[in-house]
């Protein structure tokens, strides 16, 4: 299979100018390559090919439309440098065994496949003028490789191994009803195949004859190359991309070879006519195609045509021929080889298929919002039919790693430019923007949210240099010369590394920059720590002795509870004292005059008070005892 075409497999096509549309390949073959995956193949990529797509994103984008190169190109190296310190799966590119393949699974040397990413798994470190910096290669097809008999990169994925075609190829395509992973929900025909069913190739009874001898209602009819040699690629004169049959395009992705347990994938497109032996002429091979390829997807694939009437926007069944599928009648026999109905009345037509082109930045910080304009094909459009005319319009989505997706209002919109704001609570990671349109989505673009790096504060005491701030990200490897804390140009020894905090040594410097993962050169001033001055000597007061503690006094009994003023009465008890001194026996509100006083036991006189009921208590220093009553006669 020849290789050597511009561009396989980049969903973000051009804008395409007045300039570009006179040239147009109308009528096909081949194919103008406007919308989705190019009819490319997949294998024997240059890391000029990939960086077609992962780089460049859809090539020249739209006039006024202001683009960051700078980030645009570091989109892909932050992407790899989000992955430090996650852990590696098994179908990791670090696990290659072949001989071009610079990683290493033992980045730490102990004799044991690292379980997280660092650093050194991806680079090595070489000698440079006398010091060991890291080297950086940005060589693609080194880890990302294509080899012989295998699916390709893009095609060795959980997702394309499980058919699930839509997560890559957009609405431009369905997934099976089969499919292990997103299977499809739409509808299959099962009937005979008519008069005006489609047929990959080699339809009996197809349509008029093209250029290149095969009929109306035939799938390659427009979809092929113009070559005899089925392996010599086309070019589309519009972008310049190479051309392939549909054979190819599809067997290139390595999915027609069986899978890891031995199992067949050709039954994936093709029907059989004896087990293992691929059907390619049956009636009912359009049904194959169909699981992918449905109704509701062919009906919504066009774009927008030079057509005079109505430039700038799609309308089906008024746009020239050639320019999609329901363009205008031409478009309708192509595909069906027979008179079919007007191309305004396709059924299950309405929110076309859409490309999103490219995004003016792909790279954002954590905590900052950002104004963005995506380009690109059908972001809106409207069908009319028995008079009725329904619009539709995008939005934008973005998807986090575990599939969280919000969507975002576009403040301006037109078919092939949208406006909006990327919002500023994004954490640090990868995400996907897409475009959404009823059920319509396109293909998605890869984005990358860096942390937000920067120094809060710098100190540095007797040689201990200290850093606080954010977005540090993992230690640097510490025979790097080129990543690190310096002071004043020269290199600190790092003593401990966070995200948020550094800790290193060396002579203290006014200056400081840090290098890291994530920061090409965080800058501050060092400051000294602030003096703390001893505060002054305090003489200790002297001790004062705390006073004994008073105890309560208690009555245990009053020798008798009634009586008159003037008898004589005895209570028992404790805590009284020795010698009365200050203390007293409180009758109701009188104090009682005392006849005798021990420690255990008191005698004292009623006083002369009116009848009724009063209560006794003793005070002892000035600590009452617990009250008796007595009744007076």
């Amino acid at each position: 299979m020849k290789n050597g075409f511009k561009v396989l497999a980049c969903a973000a096509l051009l804008v395409f100018g007045a300039a570009f549309v006179a040239s147009a390949n109308v009528p096909p073959p081949p194919v103008n390559q406007q919308l989705g995956i190019p009819d490319g193949v997949f294998s024997g990529l240059t890391e000029a090919q990939c960086r077609e797509c992962h780089v460049a994103q859809g090539g020249t984008p739209p006039a006024g439309v202001p683009i960051d190169p700078v980030q645009i190109s570091q989109g892909n190296v932050n992407r790899h440098h989000l992955l430090v310190g996650t852990a590696i799966p098994a179908t990791s590119a670090l696990f290659s065994t072949t001989a071009t393949n610079p990683t290493n699974p033992d980045a730490n040397q102990d004799g044991i496949n690292d379980t997280t990413y660092d650093c050194m798994n991806c680079h090595a470190l070489q000698v440079v003028n006398g010091v060991f910096v890291i080297q950086a290669f940005r060589n693609c097809t080194l880890c990302h490789e294509v080899l012989p008999n295998q699916e390709t990169v893009h095609h060795a994925t959980a997702n394309a191994r499980g058919r699930d075609c839509k997560s890559c190829h957009g609405s431009v395509v369905d997934n099976s009803p089969q499919a292990a992973l997103n299977p499809g929900t739409h509808t299959i025909p099962t009937y005979t195949p008519s008069l005006v069913t489609p047929f990959p190739s080699n339809k009996p009874n197809g349509g008029e004859l093209n250029a290149f001898n095969v009929r109306e209602g035939n799938c390659n009819y427009c979809h092929s190359n113009t070559d005899p040699d089925p392996l010599v690629p086309a070019v589309d004169t519009v972008t310049g991309r190479l051309v392939y049959r549909n054979a190819e395009t599809h067997h290139s992705t390595g999915l027609a070879l069986n899978d890891a347990n031995g199992n067949p994938r050709c039954f994936w497109c093709h029907q059989t006519s004896a087990p293992g032996v691929p059907n390619l002429s049956s009636p009912l091979a359009i049904r194959k195609c169909e699981e992918c390829h449905s109704i509701p997807t062919l009906h919504n694939i066009q774009v927008d045509s030079p057509a005079t009437a109505n430039v700038g926007t799609v309308v089906p069944g008024a746009e020239d021929p050639w320019w999609g599928h329901i363009g205008a009648n031409s478009d309708c026999q192509g595909c069906h080889g027979f008179t079919a109905t007007a191309a305004s009345l396709a059924p299950m037509s309405g929110p076309l298929a859409m490309n999103l082109g490219g995004l003016s930045s792909l790279v954002f910080t954590a905590g900052e919002a950002k104004d963005i304009v995506a380009w690109g094909t059908n972001f809106e459009n409207s069908v009319s039919m028995y008079g009725m005319t329904l619009s539709y319009a995008a939005n934008v989505v973005v998807t986090d790693a575990n599939g969280y997706a919000r969507t975002l209002q576009p403040t301006t919109r037109t078919a092939d430019r949208m406006e909006f704001t990327m919002p500023a609570d994004l954490t640090a990671g990868t995400y996907k923007v897409t475009a959404l349109k009823n059920d319509k989505t396109s293909n998605p673009i890869a984005i990358t949210v860096m942390p937000n790096t920067g120094i809060t504060s710098a100190t540095c005491d007797n040689g201990t240099l200290t850093v606080l701030g954010s977005g540090f990200g993992s230690a640097p490897p510490a025979a790097a010369s080129d990543l690190g804390a310096f002071m004043n140009g020269t290199q600190a020894q790092v003593i401990s590394w966070a995200d948020d905090r550094i800790v290193a040594s060396g002579a203290c410097g006014e200056n400081l920059v840090v290098k890291s993962t994530f920061t090409a050169a965080a800058t501050a001033s060092v400051t000294a720590p602030p003096v703390v001055e001893e505060p002054p000597v305090v003489e200790e007061p002297p001790v004062v002795e705390e006073p004994p503690a008073v105890i309560a006094p208690v009555i245990d009994d009053l020798n008798r509870d009634s009586g008159r003023s003037r008898d004589t009465r005895k209570i028992e008890g404790a805590n009284f004292g020795s010698n009365q001194g200050s203390s007293y026996v409180l009758f109701g509100d009188e104090k009682a005059d005392i006849r005798r006083w021990k420690a255990d036991e008191i005698a004292f006189r009623v006083p002369s008070v009116r009848r009724g009921n009063y209560d006794i208590v003793v005070v002892v220093n000035g600590v009452k005892s617990n009250a008796v009553s007595f009744r007076v006669r």
